[in-house]
C-alpha cells in the first residue's frame, strides 16, 4: 500500500480493511494508538487567522464569475 489516499477503502470488505489498516473490531491497542499519536500528531485542525469583515466582502469581487453577473444586473 504505497499510497493511502489511493487505496480503494470502499471496495473491501470490513475485515480485510481493518486488518490493512492494522487493526480490529475492537479498535486499535493501546500501544498502537499510541505510537501512531507519535507518528502523526494530535488530530487537530490548523489554526487560522480570522479576516476583517472588510476583507471578506472585497473578497467576493476576485471572483470573475461575480463581477459578470454584478455588471449584468446594472
Amino acid at each position: 500500500m504505497s499510497n493511502q489516499r489511493d487505496f480503494p477503502y470502499w471496495n473491501m470488505p470490513a475485515e480485510t480493511l481493518l486488518h490493512t489498516l492494522g487493526s480490529d473490531q475492537a479498535g486499535l491497542t493501546t500501544d498502537a494508538a499510541q505510537q501512531r499519536l507519535l507518528d502523526h500528531g494530535l488530530n487537530q485542525l490548523k489554526a487560522t487567522t480570522q479576516r476583517a469583515a472588510w476583507q471578506l466582502f472585497f473578497g467576493q469581487f476576485k471572483n470573475p464569475i461575480v463581477l459578470i453577473l454584478l455588471f449584468a444586473t446594472a
